[in-house]
């Protein structure tokens, strides 16, 4: 049966990938699914079928399922879990004194693994709080940083005391998803061992892009009516 390639929203900060369906029925626009997205297994909502390039067949991350009630009530049950684990975590920050901000959470449907949404303001060391975690069952717990690009943002941190199998813990040091295992953290500094930036240099850098479009504004004011100008 050919492959069909579908646009799916995923996840609370709404990522959107090309997932690849071979399933009889016919998937609408809105249906939710359930993918294997590089997260693991969850669920996604369709937003449109694509073209598919005739060499993306076998590049493609599947849509398993169409959602079932069993998986939305799974879901549910989960993420009331997530929560859980979220409201620990966020004492264990505020004990430590740690400058992170818990936004939000998620659990994905393999029962295990968990996503914290969380933003830092300053550097900082999160593995000894995200043990604690895992110290209480088997999680593989990810962790999506808010302060960078969505493509950047999801890594799955260094923890060393767990030793539980799939509870996201690397035994040599690095973050498993970026490839890194030399002990020094992220290779995309994205994990909780990488260089946070400090409050100065985001007010810097906002106030840049501020200045940025204030010119662009005050350039396309000042054209012809009708007219804008070509970079």
């Amino acid at each position: 049966m050919a492959i069909r390639l579908f646009l799916v929203e995923f996840g609370k900060s709404g990522f959107l990938g090309r997932f690849g369906w071979e399933g009889p029925t016919v998937l609408q626009r809105d249906q939710t699914v359930v993918i294997e997205s590089e997260r693991g297994v969850e669920l996604g909502v369709v937003r449109c079928e694509l073209e598919l390039p005739p060499q993306a067949s076998g590049t493609v991350r599947p849509i398993l399922r169409s959602a079932t009630e069993a998986d939305h009530a799974l879901s549910q049950s989960l993420q009331h879990q997530a929560s859980q684990l979220l409201a620990e975590f966020e004492q264990h920050v505020e004990r430590a004194g740690l400058p992170v901000a818990c936004l939000d959470s998620e659990s994905l449907l393999d029962d295990q693994t968990v996503v914290l949404h969380l933003l830092p303001w300053a550097d900082c060391d999160l593995s000894p709080s995200l043990e604690s975690l895992c110290a209480n069952g088997s999680r593989r717990i990810l962790v999506e940083d808010h302060r960078r690009l969505p493509a950047e943002r999801l890594t799955e941190p260094e923890t060393k005391g767990c030793g539980k199998p799939g509870c996201g813990s690397a035994s040599s040091g690095g973050c498993s998803s970026c490839g890194s295992s030399s002990g020094g953290g992220c290779s995309t500094g994205g994990c909780s061992r990488g260089s946070v930036a400090g409050s100065d240099e985001l007010t810097e850098y906002f106030r840049s892009l501020r200045d940025q479009l204030d010119a662009q504004t005050e350039t396309i004011s000042a054209s012809p009516p009708g007219r804008l100008p070509l970079n």
